[in-house]
């Protein structure tokens, strides 16, 4: 595969948790979560808008000056934004839904991987459900779990991966993630009893 594009093993996304606003069609379905807000065109079906947030967990695949060891954070700081986020929504007494997405082959944590921005096409839904059901006061926090799920771009030299990106999976699996998701969750329970983690 000599002469294939390789894909770093990097962070991509900053520390912290940030405010997002989607907006759906009036049934929930379709989705809109544009980088910055713009009003309906003339004739456009009205939209509802949620809100909703959204934090980063990077794991990297191999060691290296900006990580420990495979399948470690590349920056704690990015489970510590969100340990602080959960915290100060359990002291306010606000019950709050985490939702945790790790990607799988082919992806990564980069704002421009399809994944990531349909990941918050998906929380806009959660949200409006949430709306639909009489718990619009419930916070919806997505978690997006990122790891080098691509480590060759030239298409389709990319489709000879799969056994490599396997034992990446493999490997990012038996570091701290589990761990980390645990922290995160021992915080919920200490709030709300409506708080809810899925993953």
């Amino acid at each position: 595969l000599s002469g294939c594009s390789t894909v770093p093993d990097e962070k991509y996304q900053s520390a912290g948790v940030h405010d997002r606003t989607c907006t759906l069609s009036q049934t929930g379905r379709r989705a809109q979560c544009p980088l910055e807000p713009t009003s309906p065109a003339e004739g456009e079906e009205a939209r509802v808008e949620r809100r909703f947030n959204v934090a980063y967990l990077e794991y990297c695949e191999l060691e290296s000056e900006a990580c420990k060891g495979p399948g470690q954070l590349f920056a704690r700081e990015q489970l510590d934004a969100i340990l602080r986020h959960v915290r100060a929504s359990n002291a306010a007494g606000e019950s709050t839904l985490v939702a945790v997405y790790v990607h799988g082959w082919h992806h990564n944590a980069h704002p421009t991987d399809e994944n990531v921005k349909y990941f918050d096409h998906m929380l806009a839904r959660y949200k409006d459900a949430l709306i639909r059901a009489g718990r619009g006061n419930t916070k919806v926090l997505g978690v997006y779990v990122g790891w080098r799920g691509e480590s060759i771009s030239s298409k389709p030299a990319n489709l000879f991966t799969v056994a490599s990106r396997g034992r990446a999976a493999d490997a990012i699996a038996e570091g701290s993630i589990a761990f980390n998701l645990k922290e995160i969750a021992d915080v919920m329970r200490g709030g709300p009893e409506a708080n809810r983690m899925i993953v």
